[in-house]
């Protein structure tokens, strides 16, 4: 079962690995196993949201930790498949991303490192070969604030070409169905005015207590200058010198 965060940037970095015509530490062909943990945060203090999502790759088991108005909530889901990912061994570069994007590519402290400017935020990723079988990859993923928010299409092209046509297309519909951003502005419209209206007349702690909730809305709306943080850090394992991609 591949893994969601571990689908796009692997062909990614092989195309500019072909590109740049450099010998550089990235996974060989085959099929692996992929150990991980993820983390996404916004805010700091108490406006800090952060969900930690570790995962074993033998069994697909994940341990998810969330927290939030300085508590925090752990759970367990047992997996139904192992976490993998098939490198092909691709003659012919996959496409890169998309022209919205300025990327570069560079050996980096003994490995091979990627940065891309995109309009929907900034993505840092560094590969490392950690012995014959096992690569290690480290990536930070930050969202412009409002970048994801405002313009989920903008999030989705830093992704979509590394999406099979049928991922890329059912991406696509799910954006396509969520509310315009002026209908989600018409309908926040009347809970807005009202604590506003209660930053304005309302007693010093009742003000104090709205302004922290508009503050919330509005990061949850991607109105704000509040950003989403992504970094993830995976260790994959060669099982296998043979696969087929997707699998």
């Amino acid at each position: 079962m591949p893994h969601p965060l571990a689908r796009p940037w692997p062909l990614l970095l092989l195309a500019l690995a072909a590109t740049c015509g450099a010998a550089s530490p990235l996974p060989t062909p085959g099929h692996y196993r992929i150990d991980g943990e993820a983390t996404m945060r916004s805010g700091s203090g108490p406006l800090l949201v952060e969900r930690v999502e570790r995962w074993d790759g033998s069994n697909g088991n994940r341990f998810i930790t969330t927290r939030a108005d300085g508590r925090s909530h752990q759970q367990t889901y047992a997996g139904t498949e192992p976490v993998t990912w098939c490198v092909p061994a691709a003659s012919v570069p996959p496409n890169q991303l998309p022209d919205r994007c300025k990327t570069r590519w560079w050996p980096a402290q003994g490995g091979t490192l990627l940065q891309a400017e995109c309009q929907a935020g900034r993505l840092q990723e560094q590969w490392k070969q950690l012995d014959a079988k096992t690569w290690e990859r480290q990536m930070r993923l930050t969202l412009a604030p409002g970048g994801g928010g405002s313009d989920p299409a903008a999030a989705l092209a830093m992704v979509e070409r590394g999406l099979s046509p049928a991922e890329a297309a059912k991406a696509r519909a799910a954006i396509a169905a969520l509310p315009s951003a002026q209908g989600r502005a018409a309908a926040m419209a009347p809970v807005y005015e009202k604590i506003e209206a209660t930053i304005r007349n309302g007693k010093p702690e009742e003000a104090a207590a709205a302004r922290q909730q508009l503050a919330a809305l509005q990061a949850a709306q991607g109105g704000s200058g509040v950003t989403w943080t992504t970094t993830l850090t995976e260790r994959w394992t060669l099982t296998g010198d043979h696969c087929k991609p997707g699998s």
